[in-house]
Order: structure tokens, then C-alpha cells, then sequence
């Protein structure tokens, strides 16, 4: 289809109402960069499944779609061998599983509500379990602002210990040395002139 049966058919238009209901990001992204199907068979087969949507959010709440972060970068970047993900997008990776968890859970819910099984759901959703403990060990090194914690690792808490204990003996030096009656008395020099 060209762009000139486009316009004429008001498509940028009514992709961007479309976008406007919308609940995240991707699916904004996703309306942005829709084109129309030319094969019967993909029409009514989009067709069915946006009939089958709105008949599921008619008869259950609409899906928790809110707060799912935008993963699409992090997976490109990931394509790179060597690459490392920094805390915070760790964290979104924990984030998003635990989304996954919410939605599955409301696919559940719909199924015994409504006896109604949403197949583009059901294709892959076994696989999803098999992500909850990359979120467990994700939760238990960082914290909520993207720190790491020390139980992330017996090392990293051993060197922080260290670290720690080299930062007192430093700091009971430097007391020491202020409190001495030589320094006190060269610092006192220098303060009046």
C-alpha cells in the first residue's frame, strides 16, 4: 500500500487515537511503526484477536500493563558478547519478571472468569517460571536504588569490611595526629599567619 492510499485512508491519524490508549511506552512505539495487513488471512486473524481482547477486558479488569519497563536496549546491548548490565537495568530486568508474574497471573484469572484461553499468551508462557530465580538473585544483590549490597557476595562483603576498617584506622590516625600538642601547635602557626 502506498502513502498516498495511506493519507487518504487518515492511517497516520488514526494510528495516532490508537497510540493515545496506549498504557506503555513499547505499545506506543508498537503503533507508531503499524502498517496494514494486505492478506485476508492476517486481517481477520487480528481481527479475532482484537474481538477476543476486548471481550476479556469488557468481562475482567483491564491488564496490568502500568510500570512494565522498556527492555528493548538492554536486549540489543546484550547482543554484544562482553557487555555488562549496570545495576538499574538489572533492576528493570527484575522488574519486568516480576510484571510477567502479574500478567500471567491475570491471564489465569481471565481463563477461570471467563473460560477464555488467550493463545498468543499461552505459546510461551511455561518458559516464564524458569526466570524467577534471575529475579530472586537479582532482588538479593541490589537494593531499590541501585546500590549493591554486601550480601551480593562473601567477597564484596569481606572487601567492604576491609575497607571499612581501613577507613577507622586512617581516621583515629588523623584524630590523633590533630589532638597531638606539635601538630596542634604548627596548625595554630599557620591559622594566624
Amino acid at each position: 500500500m502506498d502513502e498516498r492510499t495511506l493519507e487518504h485512508l487518515d492511517f497516520v491519524r488514526i494510528l495516532s487515537l490508537f497510540e493515545g490508549f496506549s498504557r506503555t511506552p513499547g505499545g506506543r512505539n508498537a503503533f507508531r511503526h503499524l502498517s496494514p495487513h494486505l492478506s485476508r488471512e492476517e486481517i481477520e486473524k487480528t481481527y479475532g484477536d482484537c474481538l477476543l481482547l476486548t471481550e476479556i477486558i469488557t468481562m475482567v479488569d483491564p491488564c496490568p500493563l502500568e510500570g512494565v519497563p522498556e527492555l528493548e536496549e538492554v536486549l540489543e546491548r546484550l547482543q554484544v558478547s562482553g557487555v555488562v548490565l549496570d545495576s538499574t537495568e538489572l533492576l528493570d530486568v527484575a522488574l519486568f519478571i516480576g510484571k510477567l508474574r502479574e500478567i500471567g497471573s491475570y491471564f489465569k484469572k481471565v481463563e477461570e472468569k471467563t473460560h477464555i484461553t488467550y493463545p498468543p499468551v499461552l505459546g510461551r508462557w511455561e518458559e516464564i517460571p524458569s526466570l524467577y530465580p534471575l529475579k530472586s538473585r537479582i532482588e538479593k544483590a541490589i537494593d531499590n536504588a541501585g546500590h549493591i549490597k554486601d550480601s551480593a557476595s562473601s567477597r564484596l562483603r569481606d572487601l567492604r569490611k576491609k575497607a571499612d576498617r581501613q577507613k577507622q584506622e586512617i581516621q583515629a590516625i588523623l584524630d590523633r595526629m590533630i589532638h597531638s600538642k606539635r601538630v596542634a601547635s604548627q596548625l595554630a602557626d599557620q591559622y594566624l599567619t
